[in-house]
């Protein structure tokens, strides 16, 4: 009979350690913003209060929570039903990526193609690419000596947080 006892409390242990993990992804994301499309006016503010609390407190998300806001504010007023929510989604996240490429392209005065390679190549290996001389290729303009090490290095953080932001944890 004590033996019972104990696997029932392993497995009641094991199910609120699975509950308690709140594995975050896409669809639980888009899910939430169904839930708070669809809520009455009054649940509203719960619902995105638990929402943006959610996506703050799992470590992959905080550098998508300003978007993911802005599309609350600017995406989810505009549209007719929850059910448009997933493509509206997307294509939201598409023109964000591209105008964060463009913009650190432009800035930093990288070579686009071969910038999309390097992102391309770390997003499929897993590897961030090496400073030099994957990152110093990508830059069009000549460096000074004193600029090469700070720029190589504010390019290779632009780039991680750009795939960190726009392609990691973003596949549904």
């Amino acid at each position: 009979r004590t033996k019972d006892k104990t696997s029932i409390l392993e497995d009641v242990d094991f199910e609120l350690e699975l509950i308690h993990q709140d594995v975050i992804n896409v669809k639980y994301i888009l899910e939430l913003l169904a839930q708070l499309y669809d809520a009455d006016e009054d649940e509203e503010p719960k619902i995105r209060k638990l929402f943006l609390d959610t996506v703050a407190g799992e470590v992959e998300y905080r550098n998508k929570r300003e978007l993911i806001e802005k599309f609350i504010a600017n995406n989810l007023p505009k549209l007719d039903s929850s059910a448009e929510i997933p493509d509206n989604c997307e294509e939201f996240w598409e023109q964000e990526r591209a105008t964060a490429f463009e913009k650190l392209c432009k800035e930093e005065q990288l070579n686009q193609d071969k910038t999309k390679k390097v992102i391309d190549r770390y997003v499929y290996t897993g590897e961030p690419p090496l400073v030099d001389p994957d990152i110093v290729d990508l830059i069009e303009r000549p460096l000074k000596i004193a600029e090469r090490g700070p720029t190589k290095i504010r390019v290779f953080e632009k780039i991680k947080d750009y795939v960190e932001t726009f392609i990691y944890g973003m596949a549904a």
